[in-house]
């Protein structure tokens, strides 16, 4: 009998995302505590004010988005026909996702990668930045190319939170992206204690 892990066989579809189909997670364990919660612009000032967005905004402004760091989401409003189980492999999952996409039937909430999706959604729209009292020196999208390009963002689709939860466990608390400690104690808030560590959930 084979042994189950969390990593075992699980490719995602891979999506081009239109940025305004994203919402950035208000559930992120990085936010304050008072935060928790909010309205996306609310989140959106957070990011902007505590997250240090300048840098990866005058890194957009240069490159454009760089398709190598896909972000991870979940989508927030399947239809309740969709039926993942029809789809025989993960190809067709994802044409059937990107349909929806096409439709506009689809919002994606960001689990991996709310600073990169906050950078776009502020460089993209000059009446946000205003709304937010975003400061006149935040860098601005001068080509067209690269405005077209921070339109769409790759990203990994994950169906559920629950499947993606070991994934951001080990980037975030034993991989190179590390949270602090509060952003660790609430992600692993509620999760299975065995002889004093975390369980991660698996998929």
């Amino acid at each position: 009998m084979s042994e189950e892990f969390a990593g075992k066989g699980r490719k995602r579809p891979l999506l081009d995302i239109p940025i305004e189909q994203l919402i950035v997670d208000n559930e992120n364990p990085r936010l304050a505590e008072e935060y928790l919660g909010g309205a996306q612009e609310e989140i959106l000032t957070v990011l902007y004010d505590q997250f240090d967005l300048e840098e990866l905004a005058y890194s957009m402004v240069s490159n454009g988005y760089f398709d190598e760091e896909p972000i991870v989401v979940v989508p927030t409003n399947l239809p309740e026909d969709f039926k993942p189980e029809n789809y025989k492999n993960t190809n067709d999952l994802q044409i059937a996702l990107d349909d929806l996409l096409k439709k506009g039937d689809i919002i994606f909430k960001v689990l991996e990668g709310n600073r990169r999706t906050a950078t776009v959604k502020l460089l993209l729209d000059s009446s946000l930045r205003r709304k937010l009292e975003i400061e006149e020196d935040f860098p601005k999208v001068e080509s067209k190319e690269i405005a077209n390009d921070l339109k769409l963002i790759p990203a990994i689709v994950y169906l559920n939170e629950d499947e993606v939860s070991s994934y951001l466990g080990i980037r975030h608390i034993a991989g190179n992206l590390r949270w602090e400690a509060y952003a660790k104690a609430v992600y692993f808030e509620g999760f299975p204690v065995f002889e004093g560590f975390p369980v991660f959930r698996t998929v």
